[in-house]
């Protein structure tokens, strides 16, 4: 029987510790800091945001208004090489080529500027041994002739020194005159610049060496003049060449020119006098980047009833091939009234349709479709969809997306 009793106590003791020894306060749930409402039946939501939410998220308002916009249409445009950006490597004389470091280059690799294409290992003949062996008594006689006027340069110039450093102490002491001086000082002008000539002339001397061409066999290195694009090599490793022969074509790509059909019913409208601006088209949402117009033969397509515009792209062009496709702005006369918005408050959807969010009352925000012209600057202009007025989000236009349907913080 003590038994039973002592178990019972055991079982009945925990729900003791269940009495009213502490208030317990209700947990209330926390204000949401997003509301979402359905508006219309076309799937519009207005989204209510708690003023803490607002203040975290650092929303922006800028009113939609008309705005005077310089009149642009842009065009498909395409990448072309200059008329004169070709480069004809020729042998400069008779011999053998030999491949360089890297091997011969093939046709549409990109070379740098001084870069080795290949070498020609050089024929001399008895000929033309002679007339390199005169060439380097001509270049002996030449240097020792210029380093004697460049010594001659330098005893007169400490010459001059002395004699202006002696007037000037005669003028100081009142023994002199300043005529004598200012002559002095003539002098020695004019032996510093006879100094500074002969010295040029050393220098140019010295860049000159036939060594490379002393003897059969002798390999010159073929350097590239320019950064290019190979297009045609007309040689191989071993094959021998006569003086002159075309080695490889190169085409220039420091100044690519941009082509721009253009529908010859808008050439009076169009101000081709004008810089334009392009993007690649992979990269549209890049800074504009800017071609200035320049000259060239006439071109055009008498099927596609239009003629061609010239642009000389202007900066850093690394990322153009010929024959790629951009998209150009040109410049129209005149200019136009649109309603502008802020470029940045813009979203684009997986379909390709424009939406911006536009406050419709204190701390509600609504997502609305609109139809978007083109982008100027910082400003999107738009044909409908928004009024002047309308408080359209700059800033964090993406994270109202994202409280919209349900994806990031």
């Amino acid at each position: 029987m003590k038994r039973w009793i002592r178990i019972t106590l055991l079982a009945l003791w925990p729900l003791t510790s269940c009495g009213p020894q502490a208030d317990v306060k209700p947990v209330k749930d926390k204000p949401a800091a997003a509301k979402l409402e359905r508006a219309d039946k076309d799937g519009a939501v207005k989204i209510t945001l708690a003023p803490q939410a607002e203040a975290r998220l650092g929303l922006v308002t800028v009113p939609a208004r008309r705005e005077r916009i310089a009149r642009t249409k842009t065009l498909a445009g395409f990448v072309e090489r200059p008329p004169d950006s070709d480069i004809l490597v020729r042998a400069p004389f008779a011999g053998s080529v030999r491949s360089a470091a890297n091997g011969i280059p093939r046709a549409g690799a990109t070379v740098a500027a001084g870069a080795e294409l290949l070498q020609l290992e050089v024929w001399i003949t008895p000929n033309e041994q002679a007339q390199i062996a005169r060439l380097r008594q001509d270049l002996a006689l030449s240097r020792a002739q210029a380093r004697g006027v460049l010594e001659r340069a330098q005893a007169r110039l400490a010459v001059t020194k002395i004699a202006v450093d002696r007037a000037e102490a005669l003028l100081a002491q009142d023994a002199g005159s300043a005529r004598a001086r200012d002559d002095a000082l003539g002098e020695h002008q004019i032996a510093t610049t006879e100094l500074e000539a002969a010295r040029a002339l050393e220098a140019e001397l010295a860049k000159l060496d036939f060594d490379a061409l002393d003897g059969e066999g002798a390999r010159i290195p073929i350097l590239a003049s320019a950064k290019a694009q190979v297009l045609d090599v007309t040689v191989g490793a071993g094959q021998r060449v006569e003086a002159g022969a075309l080695l490889l074509t190169l085409a220039r790509l420091d100044s690519p020119w941009l082509r721009v059909p253009l529908y010859v019913g808008d050439l009076a409208d169009a101000a081709l006098d004008r810089d334009v601006t392009w993007t690649t088209s992979a990269d549209s949402e890049a800074a504009p980047r800017r071609a200035r117009p320049t000259v060239a033969p006439p071109s055009a397509n008498a099927l596609a009833a239009t003629v061609d515009a010239w642009f000389e792209v202007e900066g850093p062009n690394d990322d153009l091939r010929p024959g790629q496709r951009v998209d150009v702005t040109v410049a129209l006369r005149g200019d136009e009234e649109r309603l502008a918005a802020p470029w940045s408050g813009v979203l684009f959807d997986e379909q390709g349709a424009t939406w911006v969010y536009v406050r419709v009352a204190d701390h509600v925000y609504s997502r609305r479709r609109i139809e978007l012209v083109r982008r100027s600057g910082d400003l999107a202009l738009i044909a409908r969809g928004l009024t002047v007025g309308d408080e359209v989000v700059s800033e964090a236009a993406a994270e109202l997306f994202g409280v919209e349907f349900g994806v990031g913080k």
